[in-house]
């Protein structure tokens, strides 16, 4: 129950601290791509695809549409690239550019 709490108060309060913003990209790899203890070793530099097997073109997928509910954006179809998802600092930028866009709506 404290954790459906936690998740709803996320959702209200706006994201724009780019290390919860990270942390919450994290979750969501680990929680889509099972990455279990292997999420410790991800670091803004860790290359993303390419380097973790578990990425392929349905996990992009499912990571994009969990991003989007996570933090209440919309990421079109163009707007997606390899480069995006280069390493995770790139899809952390990528994301903090979308909610502070977000925002301003």
């Amino acid at each position: 129950m404290t954790s459906m709490i936690q998740h709803t108060i996320q959702q209200l309060i706006p994201v724009t601290d780019v290390n919860l913003i990270k942390h919450r990209i994290k979750t969501i790899l680990s929680e889509t791509l099972a990455l279990e203890d292997r999420l410790n070793t991800i670091t803004l530099d860790t290359p993303l695809i390419g380097n973790i097997p578990e990425i392929d073109s349905v996990a992009v997928v499912t990571i994009i549409l969990n991003l989007e509910k996570e933090f209440s954006i919309s990421i079109k179809d163009d707007e997606i690239s390899a480069k995006t998802f280069e390493t995770l600092g790139t899809l952390v930028h990528f994301v903090s550019e979308k909610v502070t866009e977000s925002n301003r709506i």
